[in-house]
Parts: C-alpha cells; sequence; structure tokens
C-alpha cells in the first residue's frame, strides 16, 4: 500500500461535563501539539461547575492558531456530547479526546503519519498510559509489540488479549467510516466506547501505532461505578437479535465471553452483585464452555476473586 499523498484535516473532540480541575490541562494539550488540529469542537453537556467558564478562557488561546467551535447543550450524556461534535467536524479525521485526559505533543503528528501510511484504515489508534492518583505514569499493554506500527489483524482478537490496543482518547476515526458506525450509543450508561470499538472493529480496517502518547488520568476522571447496569456491549451483541447477528464471528464471540467472565467477577468483588444473574442469563447464547466459565466466576470465593484479580493486574502490568 502507497503511502497517501492527500490532505489530512484532523479534528479534535473534546465532550465536556463537570471537570473544571481538568479542562485546562487538556486544551493546553492540544495547543501544544506539534502538528495543530484544524478543528477543535468542544461540546458542554450542561456542566454545573466552572468547566466552562475555565474552557472558554483556555479555547480563547487555542482559536488564535486553530479553528474553535463550543457548543452547549442541556445535560443528556457523553454518547450525545461526542455524537453532536463528531457530526459537526468538516475534517476528514475525527480524534476523540476525554475532557480530563490529554496529549503528548507528538500526538497528532503520529496520527496524521498513520493516516498517510494507510490511508485505507477506518480507525487509528495510538497507545496510552495510565496517570494514577499518585502521579505515576505506566504504558496500558496490547499484545502486540512496543514499536508495533501498521494494521491490525483481526481486530477484535487482539483488542482481547490487551485492552491498551483503543482507548477514547488515544482513538481517531475517518468522517466516513464514522458515518457508518451509527456513533456512540445514546442513552446507554456503561461501555459505550467498547460496543463502538466492537463494531467498528467489524466493518472497518484499524491501524495502530503503538506509541504511548495519550494519557488516561486517573486522578480525575470521578468515575463512579454505576452499580446494576449492564455493560452496553453485552446488552447489544448479547441481548439483542441485531447484535446476536454478529456471534457469527468468532473472536467476536470470544471477546465477549471473556470479557463477561472478567465482569461478572469485577462486578462481584466492588459489591455490585445485583447485576450478575442478568450477565449470567446473556451469557446463554454463548458456547457451553463460555457459560460454564461465567457460572464458575458468580460462586468463586471473594477472596479467591481479589487474588485471582490482583494476578491478572500484575500479568498485565508486570512492571507494577
Amino acid at each position: 500500500m502507497e503511502a497517501s499523498t492527500l490532505p489530512v484535516s484532523i479534528c479534535a473532540v473534546v465532550p465536556l461535563f463537570n471537570k473544571e480541575d481538568a479542562i485546562e490541562a487538556t486544551i493546553r494539550s492540544v495547543l501544544h501539539q506539534t502538528r495543530l488540529p484544524d478543528e477543535l469542537i468542544l461540546v458542554d453537556d450542561g456542566s454545573s461547575d466552572g468547566s466552562l467558564a475555565r474552557a472558554e478562557q483556555a479555547l480563547s488561546e487555542v482559536a488564535k492558531h486553530v479553528h474553535c467551535q463550543l457548543i452547549r447543550q442541556e445535560n443528556a450524556g457523553v454518547s450525545v456530547a461526542r455524537n453532536r461534535g463528531a457530526n459537526a467536524t468538516k475534517s476528514r479525521y475525527i480524534a476523540f479526546l476525554d475532557a480530563d485526559d490529554e496529549w503528548h505533543p507528538t500526538y497528532l503528528a503520529e496520527v496524521e503519519r498513520l493516516a498517510r501510511a494507510f490511508p485505507d484504515a477506518g480507525v487509528l489508534t495510538i497507545g496510552h498510559m495510565r496517570q494514577s492518583e499518585d502521579g505515576r505514569r505506566s504504558p496500558v499493554p496490547s499484545a502486540l509489540a512496543s514499536d508495533y506500527f501498521g494494521i491490525v489483524d483481526r481486530f477484535i482478537d487482539t483488542y482481547r488479549r490487551g485492552y491498551g490496543l483503543i482507548h477514547t482518547s488515544a482513538t481517531t476515526v475517518r468522517r466516513d467510516a464514522w458515518d457508518r458506525s451509527g456513533g456512540f450509543p445514546v442513552g446507554a450508561r456503561k461501555s459505550q466506547d467498547v460496543y463502538l470499538w466492537l463494531k467498528l472493529g467489524l466493518a472497518e480496517t484499524v491501524a495502530h501505532s503503538a506509541a504511548p502518547l495519550s494519557v488516561w488520568h486517573d486522578e480525575h476522571t470521578g468515575v463512579i461505578r454505576r452499580k446494576g447496569v449492564v455493560p452496553q456491549h453485552f446488552q447489544y451483541f448479547l441481548g439483542t437479535p441485531e447484535g446476536r447477528k454478529a456471534l457469527s464471528n468468532d473472536d467476536l464471540a470470544g471477546f465477549l465471553a471473556s470479557n463477561l467472565v472478567v465482569s461478572i467477577g469485577s462486578h462481584r468483588t466492588v459489591g455490585d452483585s445485583d447485576v450478575v444473574p442478568e450477565l449470567r442469563r446473556l451469557s446463554a447464547v454463548l458456547p457451553i464452555s463460555a457459560r460454564l466459565k461465567c457460572w464458575a466466576a458468580s460462586v468463586i470465593p471473594l477472596p479467591v476473586l481479589h487474588g485471582m484479580g490482583r494476578w491478572r493486574r500484575r500479568s498485565r502490568n508486570p512492571g507494577q
């Protein structure tokens, strides 16, 4: 495949809701790119703290160098905010950045390098780091080599073997692929991003650079686990007739089976056992081996689950 010489236009889309302690740093990371975006669209999802004022101040600096658009809406959820920003762009590529994350200065330059090297790829993903509350940063591993730069064969199976392959603030979608995908699921309360990555992985070519150039900030997320909520990718692919049609893809079925077992264990270890019966019910459409693993995850004593969780985290992050 020959590298593309066509212009590569990129829009950074930032959804914002009550991130006053993080949004200025996030926007500054866009301004400090060695390759600036062609557009920056920020969608305020009805923030009730000082986020909007801080964002407006930071955007005034970016606007000297980049075309900026600020969209305000009543609180409707992050999926609506992301979709609205993505649909408003005129650029060929849509680069998502959450309001509590940031990009390394060469992030968008690496996105453009991927876009030029692999113009047929509808999805471009970059490696990312996780910053803990004590400020430590560590790359989130994937199943690919640390210097990987290329097309991802069997994207969904590769994703199953290492979640560092794709993350919202490290993902760029070509506009036509975005339009085909239908966007983030409106009304979903959990795992909206995983749902979309799986849909895109079934339909589009994915290119990846393993360079860890995006930072996911644990200390700013403010995530409250939504107890009793079934993740959206399970609801759709296991719980709807349309989604179940895709289970003929063995890689998708394998991803869902593996992820469902982990999810059952995780919900139990954080005291959210109420959702476990529904997760087990959804497993009924999977092969019997997967159903048995789901059952085991639902009955194993909690101390054993905690130990397995620690082992799993160490195996994914051997340097920690």
